[in-house]
């Protein structure tokens, strides 16, 4: 039998949430400003920045509607005023283009950006933990996210934190290492006639943020084409106790439409 055990803790029911828009001329400023200010920020902050392009949506101004654009969410949990008080610094920054950052309930900040992800999208991804951030990480991200094919792609940049980095990787299923950012570089198409295109984008991406990534991943974030990167992700312990527990209980390798253990062949 397999077990999982949540431990649920209470957010809400409403929390101070939402997303800044800024300009894309702003970005790399923007991008330094939000690694410093989340350095100092409480572990309640959550959320991360992003190149994305503005969606043409009624609650957003409609001068800033499919353009470019650097965005940040922004969530705190924990008390509203709290919240409000915390995120000041960020609304003072630059010129924002766009305020949704109010109290509302945690499932409507989840379901924000749901717009942007429409059904029968073509997806293809690179992601990769980062040991720091520094100013020549953020303007290759910047001008690799200039070379945007298609305005559903979306760049961002996750800060690790929290109960993250409070946590033993002993403990875990997968290995998390000791990193300070994340980067998700989602390519995203609705044109089959784009896949190479894309794809071809998303991995020059990758190419180029190589000297300031640790070369490992969330396992449900590695493609089919990045050959032992997954057995890398988990570690030679934990991907060595998957093969066994592969090789006992599916060892004709019927559960395959995953991130697949490959099991030895036998000397």
């Amino acid at each position: 039998m397999t077990e999982f055990v949540f431990a649920l803790h209470p957010v809400g029911p409403l929390v101070t949430a939402g997303m800044l828009l800024w300009p894309r001329a702003q970005a790399r400023e923007v991008i330094r400003f939000y690694r410093d200010f989340i350095a100092e920020a409480p572990d309640e902050v959550a959320g991360g920045v992003a190149l994305l392009t503005a969606p043409p949506l009624p609650f957003v101004p409609e001068d800033v509607q499919g353009k470019p654009v650097v965005g940040v969410i922004y969530c705190y949990v924990g008390d509203v005023e709290a919240g409000e008080d915390t995120v000041q610094r960020l609304r003072d920054f630059g010129s924002p283009a766009m305020d949704l950052i109010q109290p509302m309930p945690y499932v409507a900040l989840q379901s924000m950006l749901d717009p942007g992800n429409p059904r029968g999208i073509h997806e293809y991804f690179k992601v990769d933990w980062l040991g720091s951030l520094p100013d020549e990480a953020i303007d290759t991200f910047v001008a690799e996210g200039e070379q945007l094919p298609a305005p559903f792609g979306q760049l961002i940049l996750a800060p690790m934190g929290g109960a993250v980095r409070q946590s033993s990787t002993k403990d875990m299923a997968l290995t998390v290492p000791n990193a300070q950012w994340m980067y998700f570089c989602l390519a995203m198409w609705m044109d089959p006639g784009e896949d190479d295109g894309n794809t071809a984008w998303a991995r020059g991406f990758a190419a180029a943020m190589k000297p300031f990534g640790l070369g490992t991943a969330f396992s449900n974030f590695i493609e089919p084409d990045e050959g032992d990167r997954l057995r890398t992700s988990f570690g030679e312990d934990k991907y060595g106790r998957l093969i066994e527990v592969k090789r006992r209980w599916d060892p004709h390798n019927l559960f395959r439409m995953n991130q697949n253990i490959v099991v030895p062949a036998a000397p």
